[in-house]
This record gives C-alpha cells, structure tokens and sequence, in this order.
C-alpha cells in the first residue's frame, strides 16, 4: 500500500492546480456519497475516501463510461485510512459500482466537462463555397474534444464527422444542396451540451461539368455532378480560302476538305434560315454572303466552317464577225473577235493557237457555232 501511496502523491503533484472531489464510502449503509449530482472539471481528481472504517470487502469498479477514458477496478478494504485516486482524461458521465454490493444500490456516477469550451473562438473555414460531400474543416481555439457539430439545428453524425481536435474539426457537408448565411455554428461535446455558438456563411457552388476536357465544361461550375461527356470526335472540316470568288449561278467547291467519316452535311447560309443542300457541292449560287458546311459524325460531334462568296458581276464579251452576219460559203474564212482585258481565252476552235487569244480566223466546213469562254 505504500508503493500505491507513493505514485498517487506523485500524480497529485502534477495536478496540484486541479481541484480534489471527495466521495465517500459509508461501509455500513453500502453507499456511496454523494451517489449522483457530481460535475467536475477535466483535469480534476476523483478521491474516494472512507466515510467509516471498511469491515468488509468492496471494490470500486467502472461500469459504464466513456469512449477513450481508462477504466478502473479498485479494492476497498482495511486500513481504515485507504483512498484511491482517479482523474478522468476524458468529458462525460462516469459510472461506477462496488462490485459485491450492486443489488443492494452501491453505485454511483460523476459527469466531467470541459470549461474552457465556454472561451472558444472560430478563426477561419477553409472554404465558403463548396460542393454537396466535400471535406470542410473549421479552425478555432479551446474546442471541445470530442465534438459533434450542429448547423441549423441539424446534427451531423457522428459517421459524417472525420476528425476533431482542440484546434480543428472537420466533417463532410450534407447530400443536400443548401446555402448559410450568417447562420450560427455549435460544436456540441460528448455530453450533448453547446456551450457556445459562432456565426458562418458557407454557400454550396453551382452545379455542372468542371472537366475543361469533357466536351461540355461548364466554366461557370464550382461543383462537378457527373454530367461531363466525352466523344471520342473524328471529323474535322476545312475549306481552305476564307474568300471565293464565283460567277452568278456557279458553285461552291473549291477546297473543301473533310476528314473523317460523316454522316450528314448540311449548308447553310446568313441570308437563309433553311438548310441550302446536303451534299459536298452546293450548286446554283445566286447571293454573295457567308457560307457555312457542317458535318456530323456517328458520335455525334460536329464540325464547322465557313466561307465568304463574293458573285462577281457579269461581264459580256462582245463578240463580233467580219463578215457579219457570219455567212460564208465552204472554204471562206470568218474572223471572231471579243472585247480585250480578259484572261484565259479559250475557244472550242480545235487550233490550239487560238487559246488566250481574243481574235480568232476560222474556215468552217460546215454549220457550226463556236464558243469562247474567259476570265478577268
């Protein structure tokens, strides 16, 4: 018994700021005093000590306590001047019975909390906007240990709750879409008692694709739900000249290339709302303005481009004979000429002299009509 006197006078020494809470122990009536109604401080000592000298064996035994506390089994018998000493490191209800004489009521039971909760402050949140399952963690000074946390008089589980310390706790947000204002914020401790309250704002981001590769990223979303689609895209398009030049009722096809397989085309026009053609080649231009081809492949992606086609004015080549009219007997000669300043002559003459020439001399054998084309 000396040995056990010599460390619990060490322990003492070290809690000497703590304060000591008598229990006795009344061998006669087997009680305990007092049984109930007893709130002590973490960091206080429990002292049992004797009420009357012990004639018959009994035991002070922990019976129901908290999570983390350490249990305690102790035997209470003669001298008549024992005691034990236990400081509890844990907040909550403690429970304890003397063994041989449970049936008769020897029990009884003391509740440790935590003062210092009363002076706790929230410094910071990590993040006033975040998404339904994120992580939040709230930074403050003397919090509660261990702690649950009540925001709108709602209870997160104890599941939801990841890690508390004196300094921090942090717990995953809600499955539901919700924005706080100004709200208050308690920590609760293990005895379900909220000493104190705090304000926050915390706001759930929009919804939407926050994946720049997914082909419909949504720059504006802070939270991503698992709306992000990604197409494995195999077309491109490309029309080469930004400009092209036709003649009125020419067509649309200078380099036009699309790679990949496709399997619709559509043209469509700034001058029109219906869709132009559904080929690679759209005939019969008659409006000068900008033109666009779009392709669509079996993934459904889509390929644009455009084009402005300037129609260039007609410009008659005048042609004249001599003779004229050109009437000539077999073997005579008929001379054809057009107006100067074109390029590219081309005559269907069978000479290939005549080619980019704008006066010509035939000698028809026969009715025939001679055509010149050219450009300028």
């Amino acid at each position: 018994m000396k040995k056990v006197l010599f460390i619990l006078f060490i322990f003492y020494s070290c809690y000497s700021s703590a304060t000591i809470h008598q229990i006795l122990v009344w061998n006669g009536y087997m009680q305990f005093l007092p049984s109930s109604n007893l709130t002590v401080q973490l960091g206080d000592t429990i002292e049992w000590v004797p009420l009357d000298p012990p004639t018959m064996y009994h035991t002070i035994t922990s019976s129901n306590i908290p999570n983390g506390a350490i249990s305690f089994d102790q035997p209470w018998q003669l001298p008549a001047d024992t005691f034990f000493q236990y400081i509890p490191q844990v907040t909550g209800i403690y429970q304890y019975v003397c063994t041989p004489h449970i049936p008769m009521g020897m029990v009884g039971e003391f509740t440790v909390t935590n003062s210092t909760c009363q002076a706790t402050s929230i410094d910071s949140i990590d993040n006033n906007i975040a998404c339904v399952g994120d992580t939040l963690t709230i930074y403050g000074n003397n919090l509660c240990v261990p702690m649950s946390v009540n925001l709108q008089g709602w209870t997160i589980p104890d599941s939801l709750v990841l890690s508390s310390t004196s300094s921090q706790v942090s717990w995953i947000l809600p499955p539901t879409s919700f924005t706080i204002s100004g709200v208050n914020l308690r920590y609760i401790d293990s005895l379900n008692v909220s000493t104190y309250t705090n304000i926050i704002s915390l706001e759930v981001g929009s919804q939407g694709c926050t994946d720049i590769t997914a082909s419909n990223y949504d720059s504006l979303a802070n939270c991503d739900d698992g709306s992000c689609i990604y197409t494995n895209c195999s077309v491109a398009i490309n029309m080469g000249d930004t400009e092209q030049y036709i003649c009125y009722g020419d067509t649309i096809h200078d380099d036009l290339e699309i790679y990949g397989i496709f399997d619709t085309i559509i043209w469509t026009s700034d001058s029109s709302s219906s869709v132009l053609g559904n080929s690679l080649i759209l005939d019969d231009i008659t409006i000068a303005g900008t033109y666009f081809v779009s392709v669509t492949d079996s993934n459904n992606c889509v390929a644009v481009d455009s084009i402005e086609v300037i129609i260039v004015p007609q410009q008659p080549l005048n042609p004249f004979t001599i003779p004229n009219p050109p009437v000539v007997c077999i073997g005579d000669s008929v001379v054809i000429e057009v107006d100067q300043g074109f390029i590219n002559y081309w005559w269907n003459t069978g000479n290939p002299l005549d080619q980019d020439e704008n006066r010509v001399v035939v000698y028809p054998i026969q009715d025939f009509t001679y055509i010149v084309e050219a450009e300028f």
